[in-house]
């Protein structure tokens, strides 16, 4: 392929998943390439945009706040003016600074995982025993969706009579844009405001009737700043929030658990060294958030005009950056194209490239990760894993793609 034909909003290019060899392309001869402006760019994102390929240059992009703003979103296609400088994933300090200040009081820290280690373990073990009752499931919703899902809803106190719905309503909104499905504009904006609205009645019954959770902790907490004055989460940006956590909480983890299941299944020889030797869970965990990188990009805006790799990026400039592709650079990883259940170094990028925008939820994804596999494969033995394919949600989603349903069954 000529790299001046190449087109990434093009679905069939991720029909396999993410194309890994384009991209190893990409780091090799362009790891900083001005996208051209494809019918497809055009009508989708509306600008050229830069594509970052490289661990290095990902990594430095994601640190660097003050020449790449965060504040036109995480999207390649940039927010609409009343929606920049609202979330956590659109701000930079140092309003950045309070509003994670203030959800990471006690929420997401590793004391916090901690304490929800036991409904993890509960929720692993329940999951599998409906797998094993049945002889099988449909893997990607009854189990790499359930988990994530249902976690949070314990993380936040959402009642049981309410979480079917919601979690249908969060998977319609995260599979917006795959033409299989159905879902126009109109019904992913009626479902991200449902879920948003829904973030906002929660906040205002934890106000009225706080509890030892975390959420009432999170409508109590207060930030200080350098000037001393203090503040505190409003139910908007708690309804913000929400949005945020429901759908990154879950789509990280559940696309992490799907694909990763296949990559055990597709590396027997791993597989058996991650059953035999259970030491090394975490660092299987970190290996499986690698190999599957289950974001694919965030964005920036250039704060000025500056050089990166020879090329330069002009003020006001988007600039992407992809994950996967960081996470095989072999400049970073020794045999980068093989899953290693034991790699001893892995400073993947599947929870960001570092800085402040790193992901706050990072500790409790690894906890279900590791916890979900240890269950699984210390209670089965052969696993048949049915057809797969990859449902394509588009450009303007993070994802861009992830795996559809797919059916596993007890050997």
């Amino acid at each position: 392929m000529d790299l001046s034909t190449v087109d990434l909003s093009d679905r069939a290019l991720y029909a396999g998943g993410f194309p890994h060899a384009l991209f190893a392309r990409l780091r090799e001869e362009a790891p900083v390439f001005l996208h051209p402006a494809t019918p497809g760019v055009m009508e989708r994102i509306g600008e050229p945009f830069w594509v970052v390929s490289r661990f290095a240059h990902v990594r430095q992009v994601s640190r660097d706040t003050e020449g790449f703003a965060a504040t036109d979103g995480p999207a390649i296609e940039r927010f609409a003016e009343d929606r920049r400088n609202l979330t956590i994933v659109s701000m930079d300090p140092p309003d950045h600074r309070r509003l994670r200040g203030l959800i990471s009081k006690g929420f997401f820290l590793p004391r916090m995982v901690d304490q929800l280690s036991e409904q993890i373990e509960t929720w692993c073990r329940r999951i599998v025993d409906d797998l094993l009752a049945d002889g099988g499931c449909e893997f990607v919703n009854d189990v790499a969706y359930r988990l994530p899902m249902n976690t949070i809803a314990d993380v936040v106190g959402i009642p049981e009579s309410d979480r079917q719905e919601l979690f249908e309503r969060v998977n319609r909104l995260m599979l917006a844009g795959e033409p299989s499905l159905g879902i126009d504009e109109t019904e992913r904006a009626e479902q991200e405001a449902a879920i948003f609205n829904y973030g906002i009645e929660l906040a205002g019954e934890k106000r009225a009737n706080p509890d030892d959770g975390v959420w009432s902790a999170l409508t109590q907490a207060e930030f200080e700043d350098e000037s001393g004055a203090t503040s505190q989460l409003n139910d908007f940006e708690l309804a913000l929030f929400f949005l945020i956590l429901v759908i990154a909480g879950s789509e990280t983890t559940r696309n992490t658990l799907s694909a990763g299941l296949l990559a055990f299944e597709n590396n027997p020889e791993q597989k058996q060294r991650f059953i035999a030797d259970p030491s090394i869970t975490d660092l299987a965990t970190e290996e499986l958030l690698r190999w599957t990188s289950p974001v694919l990009f965030f964005a920036r805006t250039a704060t000025r005009d500056t050089e990166l790799a020879g090329q330069t990026i002009k003020q006001g400039d988007r600039v992407s950056i992809w994950y996967p592709s960081a996470n095989r650079d072999p400049a970073e990883f020794a045999d980068a194209n093989q899953f290693l259940v034991d790699r001893p170094v892995n400073r993947h990028t599947s929870f960001g490239g570092g800085g402040p925008h790193l992901c706050l939820g990072a500790h409790l994804a690894r906890k279900q990760i590791g916890c979900l596999f240890r269950e699984l494969f210390s209670r089965t033995e052969a696993l048949h894993i049915g057809p797969t394919h990859w449902y394509v949600a588009g450009l303007h989603n993070n994802v861009t793609c992830s795996l559809a349903p797919y059916q596993v069954e007890l050997g």
